[in-house]
């Protein structure tokens, strides 16, 4: 996917999962400070992301799933704020 493409399928999930993501967040993590730090990075990874075609659609709930399971993938962590969320 272009770079232009890409910022665009990004911003869409912004869009349609940023309040679920931090509201997944805030249950796990508390602090408001790390919660706006942990959801920028888990967009950051997202970004990231080769093959965004792989996750069928934003409007689906597969890109929610996704954005929630990176966030539980970095609950594994043990380093930064992000270790916060094991607790």
């Amino acid at each position: 996917m272009t770079e232009p493409g890409k910022h665009a399928w990004l911003e869409s999930v912004v869009r349609r999962n940023d309040r679920d993501l931090k509201h997944y967040l805030s249950q796990h993590v508390g602090i408001r400070a790390e919660v706006e730090d942990l959801a920028q990075e888990i967009y950051l990874r997202l970004l990231r992301v080769d093959r965004t075609d792989l996750i069928r659609s934003p409007e689906a709930d597969d890109t929610a799933a996704a954005v929630i399971s990176v966030a539980r993938k970095m609950a594994c962590r043990s380093d930064g704020p992000s270790a916060r969320l094991a607790s």
